[in-house]
This record gives C-alpha cells, sequence and structure tokens, in this order.
C-alpha cells in the first residue's frame, strides 16, 4: 500500500510540473496590461500609408517618438519617426478562429510579407501544436509554465532568417517548446538538418508526436528533438548556419556564438528590464547576431519582447 501511495504521488506530483497552470482570465488580464502605452512598449503608427507595429521610445504630451519595424531592410536601417498622440492606436490583442483570419492581419500589419513564409505558415497550422487559443495571436501556455510564442514573434523571426533558411544546412532551436517554429525551419529550410532542444521531456516527446502526425515524412527525417539544459547550446552538432531562441538570456551568449557557422545568423532575447504586465516573462531586446565569411561578428539590437526565462539544469529535472 505504501509502494502505491508513494507511486501515486510521483505521478501528481510529475504531471503539476507540466500542468496548465495561466488561467484564461490571467491570459485575458496579461492582455490587457500588455496593451498599455509604455515606453519599450509597441503600438501601431501611421507609415507609408498604413499602419504597422512600432515600438514606443519616447512619449510626449502630445507627440509619440516611435521606431518603424521593417523587416524588409535591415535594423539599422529602420526609421524613427515622430507621431501626433491623436494618430497612434493600441497594439489590441487579436482572438481570431482560423488560420486564414489570422494570416490576415498578421500580413495587414507589416508582420508577414514573405509568400514562401505564409506558404509555410499556412501548411503547418498552429493548432497542431497549441490546442487552446490557437489563433489568438498571443503567447500561449503549453504546460511546464512554458509558452508557445505568438504568431507575430514566430513570423518575424523567420522574416529576419528569410535570405539564410534557402541554404541552410544545420539549424538550432532553443527552447523549442511545442516544435512549431522548429517545423517551420525545417520546412523553409529544405536542405537543413533541424535540432529542436527542449528541458521538458514532456514537451520534446509531445512537439515530436505532434511533428510525425501532421508532417510529411520528407521533414520529419531532418528534425532530430532533444531534452536536455541548452543554455549553452548543443555543441555535438555545432556549427549551425542558424540559432533560434525562444527564451531570455541575462546577457550575450557567447558560447552560441561560438557554434555558429561563418556566414551564420543568431537570434536571441537578451533582458533589459523586468516585464511590466506579467511576472511569467522577462522583458528584453531581440538581438540580430551575425557572423560574415570571415569570421566577424556583427550585432544588432532590434526591438523589444518577452520571453520566458532561461532554465539551467540544478541536478534536479522535473
Amino acid at each position: 500500500m505504501m509502494t502505491i501511495r508513494f507511486f501515486m504521488l510521483f505521478a501528481t506530483l510529475s504531471f503539476l510540473s507540466c500542468a496548465y497552470s495561466e488561467t484564461q482570465q490571467e491570459l485575458e488580464t496579461r492582455l490587457f496590461l500588455q496593451q498599455k502605452y509604455k515606453v519599450a512598449g509597441w503600438c501601431l503608427a501611421p507609415y507609408n500609408g498604413k499602419y504597422v507595429n512600432a515600438e514606443i521610445l519616447e512619449m510626449n504630451e502630445d507627440s509619440f517618438e516611435v521606431r518603424i519595424i521593417d523587416t524588409s531592410v535591415s535594423i539599422r536601417k529602420w526609421p524613427t519617426i515622430s507621431v501626433p498622440i491623436q494618430f497612434i492606436k493600441s497594439l489590441k490583442h487579436q482572438t481570431h478562429t482560423s488560420l486564414e483570419s489570422l494570416t490576415k492581419f498578421l500580413k495587414e500589419f507589416g508582420i508577414l510579407k514573405t509568400p514562401k513564409i505564409e506558404h509555410a505558415y499556412q501548411s503547418i497550422d498552429r493548432q497542431w501544436f497549441c490546442s487552446q487559443n490557437s489563433y489568438d495571436d498571443a503567447a500561449i501556455d503549453i504546460g511546464c509554465n512554458m509558452v508557445i510564442s505568438s504568431p507575430h514573434m514566430h513570423i518575424f523571426y523567420l522574416e529576419f532568417l528569410k535570405n539564410r533558411l534557402p541554404h541552410a544546412k544545420s539549424i538550432l532551436d532553443l527552447g523549442s517548446g511545442s516544435g512549431h517554429l522548429t517545423a517551420l525551419l525545417a520546412h523553409l529550410a529544405p536542405n537543413a538538418n533541424v535540432i529542436g532542444v527542449d528541458y521538458f521531456d514532456e514537451l520534446v516527446k509531445k512537439s515530436k508526436n505532434t511533428c510525425h502526425k501532421y508532417l510529411p515524412r520528407k521533414v520529419t527525417d531532418r528534425i532530430k528533438f532533444l531534452s536536455l539544459d541548452g543554455i549553452k547550446g548543443y555543441k555535438n552538432a555545432a556549427p549551425y548556419d542558424i540559432i533560434c531562441v525562444g527564451f531570455m538570456y541575462d546577457e550575450i551568449p557567447f558560447s552560441l556564438i561560438d557554434q555558429l557557422n561563418d556566414g551564420g545568423i543568431l537570434l536571441v532575447p537578451i533582458k533589459t528590464r523586468e516585464c511590466p504586465y506579467s511576472k511569467k516573462f522577462e522583458g528584453g531586446r531581440l538581438f540580430v547576431i551575425q557572423k560574415n565569411k570571415n569570421g566577424l561578428v556583427k550585432i544588432n539590437e532590434g526591438f523589444s519582447c518577452s520571453f520566458v526565462s532561461a532554465i539551467q539544469d540544478q541536478g534536479k529535472k522535473k
């Protein structure tokens, strides 16, 4: 009897470690707070005849200084403009009931620009990897106190990588979580072996099963999911042409830069502040780090963002 009780307690604790921890009300509160205007927050600003995503740099009484987020040009060419406050719009949370509606929204506000990325996003349904609030443009709980990144964030990652993906041979997705971005990367890089690394066994098993259930074999044969502490990357398969990170680092991870191939690119969020709307996330900035053909490194500071913290193995992995 004692053995049975111990087993049941262990099973319960194991289940709770990866339970869905955020209720619908908590999600709605987080999204409401996220919409408030604040420095380093996002808004919609008029630019070239339409409303597009912008980062708030300064808030004055009658105007906002904003930086336009435009992945069609290099980060250093993103324009900074002053906009009268009456023309600023809140980046309201978008609820969608279909993949088509979500895709239309992502295109309308200048996030989704590339036809090949649109085709991939339509082909690999987010709902396969996230059964709750599948088409909301928001980070959604997937268990283990982890989230699937918001659709706009996944698309921004892919747009940053659009010129590198067709030629990539090796890709590392750190903090692969649901496996959605991993699958998109493999679809868009037909010659690449893609490794998805996540800390939690449960998430790795689920993402692997989802990919094998829905994706063609020519894609799944090039994807490998691993359950381990990926804070220092995965040296065994380095170097990589692309490294994507889905959690927040405290500082630029030079161990990952070392694992980049010449000509490679690293997308990594770096913590710079507390998240103003949720204790679940850390506030920071997305850095786009490129290593040229001669091995020289260029670090570009992208936009403000929020991601979950890195989890480092302390010998008590749950």
